[in-house]
């Protein structure tokens, strides 16, 4: 099966298998290569097979498209060939001799609006990208986010506990119905000392 393999500076990023005749490359994450990168346009290029060979057409990108170094905006792929995308690589590898298929709609409905699924898995971002890195560092160090996922766990834990065992859960659900019977109580209370309140003025 064909595939494209994203480098940057000789390092190997990330590898996405061409599973259709259409891929999208570019900084948008609705693309089936992400790049993110500001050296990359949202939509940068396109890869398409057609009349069994790919080609590599640029979408007006602001950085431009290279292929083996070589400027251009439509150009026939050999497999092997490197494409130049900003400052990264994109390098058109084959494992197998099959050819990408068209993709199959699968088509659902929600009401009366008609939905097709034909884009193919979309692989992750790189993991070698300066910006993902330093947006998971951001996620990992911030104080909130820590104290959010340990406030869910301790709300949680409970519950896992209650459901280990049949008596454990059977404890929960009796000290859950004698607290609601407090606080009924606590209710009829406060209602009978209104009314006496009312009554008396």
């Amino acid at each position: 099966m064909a595939e494209l393999v994203l480098r940057l500076r000789d390092r190997e990023l990330q590898r996405t298998p061409i599973l259709h005749t259409r891929i999208t490359l570019g900084r948008d994450a609705a693309s089936d290569l992400v790049i993110d990168n500001v050296s990359v346009s949202r939509t940068h290029a396109v890869l398409i097979y057609v009349d069994n060979h790919f080609r590599i057409r640029d979408s007006d990108s602001q950085a431009g498209l290279l292929v083996n170094g070589k400027a251009t905006k439509d150009c026939v792929l050999n497999y092997g060939d490197v494409i130049g995308i900003g400052k990264f690589e994109v390098v058109l590898q084959n494992s197998a001799q099959e050819p990408p298929t068209e993709p199959k709609p699968n088509r659902g409905k929600i009401g009366d609006v008609g939905i097709e699924t034909l884009r193919p898995v979309r692989a992750t971002k790189p993991e070698g990208l300066e910006a993902v890195a330093a947006a998971d560092a951001a996620a990992v160090a911030t104080p909130a986010a820590s104290e959010a996922v340990a406030a869910a766990a301790a709300a949680t834990a409970p519950v896992v506990r209650a459901k280990a065992s049949g008596a454990d859960f059977a404890i929960v659900l009796k000290i859950a119905a004698v607290v609601l019977l407090l606080i009924l109580a606590a209710l009829a209370g406060t209602v009978w000392a209104l009314e006496n309140k009312w009554i008396s003025v």
